[in-house]
C-alpha cells in the first residue's frame, strides 16, 4: 500500500529533472517548483528558498572548518 503522505511522482503528476549531481549528492527539480536533495538513501524534499538557506548553512560550516584548520596550522608553524 502507498503511502497518501509521500505521493509518488506519477500520483502528483510531478515531473523531475536532475539540475545537479556530485560525487556523494544529486538535486531534482520538480516541474511543481520544489528540489529534492538525494544523498545516499537519504531525499530531502525542499522549496527554493529552503534550499538556499540549506546551502548558506552548510557553505558557513565549510568555511568555519577551513578557518579552523587554518589557524590550527599557523599554530602548529609558530611553535616550530
Amino acid at each position: 500500500m502507498k503511502s497518501q503522505l509521500f505521493p509518488s511522482v506519477t500520483e502528483t503528476g510531478c515531473e523531475r529533472i536532475r539540475v545537479a549531481q556530485g560525487d556523494v549528492a544529486a538535486v531534482d527539480r520538480c516541474d511543481c517548483g520544489m528540489f529534492q536533495v538525494h544523498l545516499a538513501a537519504f531525499t530531502l524534499r525542499l522549496a527554493p528558498e529552503a534550499l538556499a538557506s540549506l546551502v548558506g548553512t552548510l557553505g558557513q560550516a565549510v568555511a568555519s572548518s577551513a578557518a579552523r584548520e587554518t589557524s590550527s596550522v599557523a599554530a602548529r608553524w609558530s611553535k616550530s
